[in-house]
């Protein structure tokens, strides 16, 4: 029987493989002690990619840089997410916006890279756009009949900030970025990221499907397997800590360790006034689908996540340390960079591997550790949630999750 759609599942004609269209039917949320792992066939399919770009990453808030990248008015930058190409701007008053990276005439990126602009000229027929997106020069239009300027502006999205990070939502409908968040900002306040100094950027690209990545990113149970020489990094046990809380939402998650041996940190370092919580352990945070934040007393990493293809995503590392001539010091950037680095490079010598085996695998990998991976499966029931057009329906009612209220 050719399988059909049901009555949440919209737009998805172009979906062909069958097998595909029965799982989002038929896709339901159950408690993580029946958690099972997603079908090989949801890394290595090019529909599922589509349809992802279509249903989660047009309708969530997308992190997509500093506002350190925009200094002064009339300064921008492009960037762009699941090969959503954007184009982010501060006006003349100081305002941001965030359009589409694309002319309305014949589709041409409108920027490069980043700058400061007066106006936006197409490079390839000279349409010109002001800051605002409105299109306020053509030539060789005089003798179009139906030709309307006003209605060739610049495709706008709502964009709004959090401390020093942009996000960018194209659904005109989506809830405000502040609802998203809920209380997470004041659980981070501590680690004044506004004040702390950017010392390195580095971009991976991967050859995986950006859901490996991800649920990499939300579990442990890895990591005294694939990382034995974590413990050789200063202040920081992920293996075995003290104490380790955590709180999953709808759109993210949220955990706290302590650290497991006490080491001293170089003075000068370390964030200040941060309390004895914040100096006995570290906090992680996933804000799906493409934003982590991991901090410690002396360093704060910021993640961002572009799922270039199914099958190739590119992971954007930014260290943040203390406004200090310590902190920014070369030796001590150098160390924060390798230690880190060196656990980034294990997991991306991984990865692309079960890339390689879920091409010629239809079957759900197995099980999934209702203690070890309960986010892993939070974030599976979050991405098919949006992908089924079930968002809003399904309140994650089944949460038989071990959960500390971190707030």
């Amino acid at each position: 029987m050719e399988a059909t759609a049901n009555n949440h599942l919209n737009n998805v004609d172009f979906i062909k493989d069958k097998e595909l269209l029965n799982y989002l039917n038929n896709w339901q949320p159950h408690p993580v002690e029946r958690a099972v792992c997603l079908p090989a066939f949801m890394y290595v399919s090019d529909e599922v990619y589509r349809l992802e770009r279509e249903k989660l990453f047009s309708r969530s808030w997308l992190f997509v840089g500093f506002t350190n990248q925009l200094e002064k008015p009339k300064s921008y930058f492009t960037v762009s997410i699941a090969n959503i190409s954007l184009l982010i701007v501060k006006n003349e008053e100081g305002n941001l916006r965030a359009f589409r990276n694309i002319c309305s005439h014949r589709f041409t990126p409108l920027a490069l890279e980043n700058g400061k602009a007066n106006c936006f000229v197409c490079p390839y027929h000279g349409w010109t756009y002001d800051l605002e997106g409105k299109l306020t020069g053509v030539t060789e239009f005089e003798k179009h009949e139906d030709f309307d300027m006003s209605k060739y502006g610049l495709s706008s999205f709502h964009i709004d900030t959090w401390g020093p990070f942009i996000f960018v939502n194209l659904d005109p409908n989506c809830s405000p970025l502040k609802t998203q968040l809920g209380k997470l900002p004041k659980l981070f306040d501590d680690y004044k990221i506004s004040e702390l100094s950017h010392v390195h950027t580095h971009d991976y690209q991967a050859n995986i499907n950006w859901k490996l990545y991800v649920e990499n990113t939300v579990e442990n149970y890895h990591v005294p397997f694939l990382h034995k020489g974590t413990n050789e990094i200063p202040q920081l046990d992920w293996v075995s800590p003290v104490k380790s809380f955590f709180q999953g939402k709808d759109n993210y998650y949220v955990e706290y360790s302590s650290f497991s041996t006490k080491e001293e940190i170089e003075p000068g370092t370390v964030i200040e006034g941060l309390p004895p919580k914040l100096m006995q352990g570290y906090f992680w945070l996933s804000f799906w689908p493409n934003f982590c934040l991991f901090c410690l007393p002396n360093l704060v990493l910021v993640f961002l996540i572009d799922p270039i293809s199914v099958s190739q995503t590119r992971i954007r590392w930014t260290w943040l340390v203390p406004n200090t001539t310590e902190a920014k010091s070369a030796e001590n950037v150098q160390s924060l960079v390798e230690e880190y680095d060196k656990i980034q490079l294990q997991d991306l010598s991984l990865l692309p591997k079960i890339q390689n085996e879920l091409a010629f695998l239809r079957s759900s990998a197995g099980p999934l550790s209702p203690s070890k991976e309960p986010m892993v499966h939070r974030f599976h029931e979050f991405l098919m949630a949006y992908l089924t057009d079930s968002i809003g329906m399904q309140k994650f009612q089944n949460r038989n999750f071990d959960e500390e209220d971190l707030f």
